[in-house]
């Protein structure tokens, strides 16, 4: 991975400065549930044969952070841990990063207010 100027390289991908800090970030193949967009927060929906959809409420335990688009019913890489930009993650409409920030750092994946994240 490369970082230049706030935009993070991963392969072929840039990701204008979602990932904040050094934070180990393990990875995993997922299936998705809907189309997600890299950067996804996303939670494991087990009624849907545990394919992961974007986080929505408190009730859903953060799973990972989606680190490629993935279209619906495909399978892809996401982020297991790591630090981001909490501001940068995209939610369901109607949710908010800031409600998720405990779920996910029980899950090691920590999301930072922007003015804090050390890559911008």
């Amino acid at each position: 991975m490369s970082n230049s100027l706030g935009v993070n390289t991963i392969g072929s991908t840039s990701i204008p400065a979602l990932i904040a800090g050094d934070f180990p970030r393990a990875t995993d193949a997922v299936t998705a549930g809907e189309d997600l967009a890299v950067g996804s927060l996303v939670y494991r929906d087990d009624d849907d044969d545990g394919k992961v959809k974007k986080w929505r409420t408190t009730a859903d335990a953060v799973y990972a952070v989606v680190a490629e688009d993935i279209k619906a019913d495909d399978v892809g890489a996401a982020w297991l841990t790591g630090e981001f930009v909490g501001p940068r993650v995209v939610v369901a409409d109607g949710s908010n990063w800031e409600d998720a920030v405990d779920s996910a750092r029980s899950k090691s994946i920590f999301l930072k207010d922007a003015r804090l994240a050390p890559n911008q």
